[in-house]
């Protein structure tokens, strides 16, 4: 799986202060996430389906929601939403990029452990990474 590259530009008007010695200019960052640097889950909301994980990079952060069928595919399914209800945790990243919903796992806890899952998995596990970076929403 190839690095995914994230070009945030801040867009500003430069203004330049004292003839031109104290400017402020547009910035890009930029943010590559790299599937195969695992992260660290951090603190999720169960109950408002929220989960985030710390890597070098920076953080990346969405949210889980439960259906009834699952797969291990990434899913391109739009009915997948953060409070429903099913036996299958879904993950979807909202930051730093948006992604399709990606397949995480079953979970017989659904939809009240299924951040915390989404967090660990995209801490530790390649495939779900793979998933995330692999599918986002470039609009």
């Amino acid at each position: 799986m190839n690095k995914i590259i994230v070009l945030f530009l801040t867009l500003a008007p430069i203004v330049c202060y004292a003839a031109d010695t104290m400017c402020v200019k547009p910035t890009t960052t930029v943010v590559v996430l790299d599937p195969n640097i695992n992260g660290t889950a951090l603190a999720n909301n169960n109950t408002g389906k929220t989960w985030s994980t710390q890597f070098p990079y920076g953080i990346i952060s969405g949210v889980g929601g439960c259906y009834t069928n699952g797969n291990a595919v990434v899913s391109d399914q739009t009915n997948i939403t953060p409070y429903s209800s099913g036996l299958h945790c879904y993950c979807k990243m909202l930051r730093p990029i948006e992604s399709l919903w990606v397949y995480a796992g079953y979970s017989n806890g659904c939809p009240s452990v299924c951040a915390s899952m989404c967090s660990s998995n995209a801490a530790s596990a390649v495939a779900l990474r793979n998933g995330l970076f692999g599918k986002v929403i470039l609009e």
